[in-house]
């Protein structure tokens, strides 16, 4: 719902901008607050890799070859590479790219006929099981549902390098965000994929429309939150549908029925 919200903030069309920024009567969107969230990513990547330890014990030495094996196959797809020799946002970004790609695997049913990445597989790392690691990544890109949500923002930055927290906290404007993405969206990426990816941690600001009193958008009531969180995600879906060019696959539509279930909860008047 965050990451949804926050893509309303940007657009190819400047126009639009300052409408998607008013949170409600009293506030709106000033900045965001970025920062690389290496714990986190580190933890991810642990627990996986424990997981997979469980049932081969004797592979750990191999795993972390695995983990350079998948973020290589992606890079011949992307071409993404470091900055620098010690480029912590890039080895964060791969790290997550590499943990993430095995979850997919692993939970969803859609690759069920892909078994390279599960660790019960009992045969050996050869070229066959290489040759289907790149397979199942060559199918997962061309995955654009929720299953790669997480991966696609992960390889627009490592693609783009649209965000840069030089190892600090970064406090960026909603019109310097919308000026460094401006142009990114086409066919392959949408507004949402260069939302900060989840290596780091993103944090939205609000000002008060008539101070000058900033503070997070955490600080809102749970109302508050959920009144935003569900009017973001209508504009979310109608931007989408909206941007939509009609073909003979592709139906153009210019009319929605809109439906609220439960207005009770977060709309009494």
């Amino acid at each position: 719902a965050k990451d949804r919200l926050i893509s309303l903030f940007f657009t190819d069309d400047e126009n639009l901008n300052r409408s998607f920024t008013d949170i409600n009567d009293k506030h709106s969107v000033d900045s965001l607050s970025v920062s690389l969230d290496s714990n986190r990513v580190r933890e991810k990547y642990d627990r996986i890799k424990k997981e997979w330890l469980n049932d081969k014990p004797e592979d750990e030495v191999f795993f972390d070859e695995l983990k350079n094996k998948i973020i290589e196959l992606w890079r011949r797809i992307y071409k993404f590479k470091p900055e620098s020799a010690n480029d912590q946002e890039f080895s964060i970004a791969t790290l997550y790219l590499a943990y993430k790609t095995i979850s997919i695997a692993q939970r969803y049913d859609a690759y069920d006929n892909f078994d390279c990445l599960q660790s019960s597989y009992s045969n050996p790392w050869d070229q066959n099981r290489y040759d289907a690691l790149e397979k199942l990544i060559h199918e997962i890109d061309k995955d654009s549902s929720h299953i790669t949500f997480k991966l696609r923002q992960t390889l627009a930055f490592l693609k783009f390098r649209h965000i840069k927290t030089n190892n600090r906290d970064l406090h960026i404007t909603i019109s310097d965000f919308s000026k460094i993405t401006k142009g990114k969206s086409s066919n392959k990426w949408k507004h949402i994929d260069f939302v900060p990816a989840p290596c780091f941690k993103t944090e939205i600001i609000l000002k008060e429309k008539n101070s000058q009193d900033r503070y997070p958008f955490s600080m809102l009531s749970s109302g508050e939150k959920q009144f935003v969180y569900t009017a973001s995600t209508i504009l979310y879906h109608l931007r989408n549908l909206n941007s939509v060019r009609g073909n003979q696959r592709r139906v153009k539509y210019r009319h929605f029925n809109i439906i609220m279930d439960e207005i009770e909860l977060y709309f009494h008047p």
